[in-house]
This record gives structure tokens, C-alpha cells and sequence, in this order.
């Protein structure tokens, strides 16, 4: 399994109304082949938000780069982010 870890850095106050407007574009998301799951983490008090998508393959990843991207650009509005996120990629080695 693979991760796409991105990294956004938002507007405080923000939390309720990103969740909301994130899990409008989350069939997007669950559209694409190999997508395994994605969880979304905010920090309402700095709007620092992460969004982690995870995938059956390193081939899937990177295949669903270029239709994450406009996903992620709708994120980063939701969060009110006023700039493109951090985009890192991972490969889990282990879960608990």
C-alpha cells in the first residue's frame, strides 16, 4: 500500500465547513482506480490540515496524480489555504 501525503496550510476556523466541502469531492476520490481509503486531519486552532490518500500500488499513486490534483485544489479552497499544498508520497510499511 501506498500514501500521498499532502499539506496544507489554511485558515483557522475553518474545520467544520472544509469537512463538509471535502466529503462533497470525496466521490471523486473513491472514483479513481487502486484508491484504498483517505483521512483528512485539521488543526483547526492554526488551519494546518493534512490530507492522506492511500492506494493498492505505487503504479496506482501514480497514475491518480494527475485527476488528485484538481481534487487537492478544491481542498486547499475548502481550508482556505492560500497557497498549493506539500505533496509527499510514502510507501506503508506497517500498520497497527
Amino acid at each position: 500500500m501506498f500514501a500521498r501525503v499532502s499539506t496544507y496550510r489554511g485558515s483557522p476556523g475553518r474545520a467544520v465547513e472544509a469537512s463538509r466541502q471535502i466529503e462533497e469531492i470525496a466521490d471523486r476520490l473513491r472514483a479513481m482506480a487502486g484508491f484504498a481509503g483517505a483521512h483528512l486531519l485539521i488543526n483547526d486552532t492554526s488551519g494546518k490540515a493534512l490530507t492522506i490518500t492511500l492506494w493498492e500500488s505505487a503504479e496506482t499513486m501514480q497514475a491518480s496524480a494527475a485527476a488528485a490534483k484538481p481534487v487537492r485544489d478544491l481542498a486547499a479552497q475548502a481550508l482556505g489555504a492560500s497557497e498549493s499544498p506539500r505533496v509527499d508520497m510514502f510507501e506503508v510499511v506497517n500498520r497497527v
